[in-house]
C-alpha cells in the first residue's frame, strides 16, 4: 500500500490497529524500516491517481523489492538475569554505545520469513575487546549463546551447499516479496471445506516429574495457573527449564498429579541442576562412564550406612545438561556456608558472638548467586542415566551417621573429571570428520550412525545429521576436543 508520511508518499505494510474505531493504524514503512502511526485518510489507492501515475505507481509498488528488512542477532538470546523480559533499555543503550560513530559490517547468517539473522561488527578490534556485537553482549551479561532455530539452520545448510551465487540472491529477493503483497484467492478456494485441528504450537512443552515415585504417570497444571499452557519461547535452546509449584494434588487412583500456583523459573542454562546443588540437603554427583563429564545428580536427605534412603519418596534425580567443574562446586559450597551463617545467626539464638553484622555476608551471597547464574556454560545432551531403576540407589557412607548443625552443610568432595585419553580424542576427531563427510555427500539414512558419541545426540536421518553439524553445541564440543589434543 501507499501512505503519506511527512508529506511524502511511501510504501508500507499494516502491522496493527491503534484504536477501536479503525481510523489509526501502525504501519511499517518497508523502504526505511520506520514504524509509524498513520490515519486512514493518509492511505492511498491506485484510484487516487490518473492513468499515467497509476501505471507508474503499480510498477513501483509491486515490482520493486523492499529496500529495508528486519535483522536479528544470530546465536544469542537475551540473558534471563539482566534481560528477563527481552532486550532491556540498558542492553539497547549498550548496543547504541557499541556502534556509535563506527563503520559497521553485517554478516548475514540466514534469511527466513523476511528476517535476517546476522552478526554485527563495529570498527577495528582492539586488544582485550571484541568488535563482534554478538560476543560483546554475551561478555557484558546482556545475552547468552544459543543455537538458531530449525529453519535458520536449514537455510544455512542449503546456502553452504548452493553452487550458484545467483540462486542465493534470487531466493533472497523472492522471500522479500513473498506474501508482502497478497493476491486474493480464487473463488473455488473460498467454498472449499477444511478440517482444522488444534490449536497446537511447537513452542508448547510438557512437565516431567523428577521424584522416585513412578506411579505418577501424568502431570498437568491447574487451569487457573498462569503457566496452565507451558510455552517455551526458545525451543532451540536445549537446556532444561524449571517449573516450581507451591502445592500439588493427586488423583484418586494416584496416577496423575496436578500442579497449583506454578512459577516458571528464569531461562538460565543448568538452572535445575544449580538450584538443586545450592539448596538440597544432600547430593550425590555422578560421572559418566568415561568420567569426562558429570551425568546425573541424586538429591534428597541422603541414606544410612547401609544405603537405605532417609526419605526416599522425596529424592530427586536430575540429568546434567550443562558443563560443571570443580570451580562451580567450590562456589556453591561457599554460597551454602554463607547462607547457613545468615540463617542460623538470628535473634533469640545463643551463640558465642552475640552481635554479628550480616551486611558483608549478604553481599557475598548476592555476588556468588550472580556469578553462578551468569556463567556461560557449555550445553550438554543428557546421557539418560536417570531412566535406569538403579539410579535412585544411594552409596553407603560412613559419614551418614554424622548430622551437621548447619542448615546448608557443604557437599562432600565431588570426584574430579578425567581428561579424555589420546585414543578417545583421536576416535572422536575421526567421528567428527566422518559426520561432516556424510552430511556433505548426502549419505543415505541407513549409513548414518544411529548414535553420535561426540555430543550424545541420536541421529537417524540425513536431515538430522546435516543440521546437527551446524549446531553450536557440536562446534563447541569439537573445539574443546581439538584444544585438548593440542595441549
Amino acid at each position: 500500500m501507499i501512505v503519506q508520511h511527512e508529506e511524502i508518499l511511501k510504501r508500507g505494510k499494516i502491522i496493527d490497529q491503534c484504536d477501536d474505531h479503525g481510523e489509526l493504524f501502525l504501519v511499517n514503512l518497508i523502504d526505511t524500516g520506520e514504524i509509524v502511526k498513520v490515519h486512514k485518510t493518509d492511505f492511498y489507492t491506485c484510484d487516487d491517481f490518473d492513468e499515467r501515475k497509476r501505471k507508474d505507481s503499480l510498477r513501483f509498488v509491486f515490482e520493486m523489492p523492499p529496500q529495508c528488512f528486519e535483522c536479528r542477532l544470530t546465536e544469542v538470546i537475551p540473558s534471563a538475569i539482566k534481560c528477563p523480559t527481552g532486550w532491556s533499555e540498558e542492553s539497547t543503550e549498550e548496543f547504541q554505545n557499541f556502534i556509535n560513530e563506527k563503520r559497521l559490517e553485517v554478516e548475514v547468517n540466514s534469511f527466513v520469513d523476511r528476517i535476517a539473522s546476522v552478526r554485527l561488527f563495529a570498527g577495528p578490534q582492539s586488544q582485550g575487546t571484541s568488535n563482534n556485537l554478538n560476543e560483546h553482549l554475551v561478555l557484558q551479561g546482556f545475552a547468552r549463546t544459543s543455537d538458531d532455530s530449525y529453519l535458520n539452520l536449514k537455510y544455512q545448510h542449503e546456502r553452504e551447499n548452493s553452487r550458484s551465487q545467483y540462486n542465493e540472491f534470487k531466493q533472497l529477493e523472492d522471500e522479500l516479496n513473498d506474501n508482502l503483497f497478497v493476491t486474493p484467492p480464487k473463488d473455488e478456494l473460498l467454498n472449499r471445506k477444511m478440517v482444522l485441528e488444534g490449536p497446537k504450537t511447537p513452542l508448547e512443552s510438557l512437565a516431567r516429574l523428577l521424584l522416585r515415585d513412578k506411579s505418577l504417570r501424568f502431570i498437568s497444571t491447574d487451569s487457573s495457573s498462569i503457566n496452565h499452557v507451558l510455552i517455551d519461547p526458545y525451543p532451540n535452546d536445549p537446556t532444561q527449564k524449571a517449573l516450581v509449584a507451591a502445592t500439588m494434588t493427586r488423583s484418586e487412583n494416584d496416577t496423575r498429579v496436578t500442579l497449583h500456583q506454578t512459577t516458571l523459573m528464569p531461562n538460565i542454562p543448568g538452572i535445575v541442576c544449580l538450584l538443586t546443588l545450592i539448596f538440597s540437603p544432600t547430593v550425590e554427583v555422578r560421572r559418566a562412564t568415561k568420567k569426562d563429564r558429570y551425568s546425573t545428580i541424586l538429591a534428597g536427605l541422603g541414606a544410612d550406612e547401609k544405603g537405605k534412603p532417609n526419605y526416599g519418596e522425596h529424592d530427586l534425580l536430575l540429568d546434567v545438561d550443562v558443563d560443571l567443574n570443580q570451580e562451580d562446586f567450590k562456589k556453591i559450597n561457599e554460597l551454602r556456608e554463607n547462607m547457613s551463617f545468615v540463617m542460623q545467626n538470628q535473634p533469640g539464638f545463643k551463640y558465642q558472638h552475640r552481635t554479628v553484622d550480616h551486611t558483608r555476608t549478604r553481599q557475598r551471597i548476592s555476588s556468588l548467586l550472580l556469578e553462578i547464574a551468569q556463567k556461560d556454560r557449555y550445553s550438554l545432551i543428557p546421557i539418560g542415566d536417570s531412566a535406569k531403576p538403579s539410579s535412585f540407589n544411594w552409596k553407603a557412607s560412613e559419614d551418614s551417621k554424622k548430622w551437621s548443625t548447619e542448615t546448608y552443610p557443604a557437599h562432600e568432595t565431588v570426584e574430579r573429571l578425567m581428561p579424555l585419553s589420546e585414543t578417545t580424542r583421536r576416535d572422536l576427531q575421526h567421528q567428527f570428520d566422518e559426520l561432516k563427510r556424510l552430511a556433505a555427500i548426502n549419505a543415505k539414512d541407513e549409513v548414518i550412525n544411529s548414535i553420535s558419541q561426540l555430543c550424545g545426540e541420536t541421529l537417524t536421518t540425513l536431515e538430522e545429521l546435516q543440521l546437527h553439524v551446524l549446531k553450536k553445541m557440536h562446534k563447541e564440543r569439537m573445539i574443546r576436543i581439538r584444544d585438548e589434543t593440542m595441549q
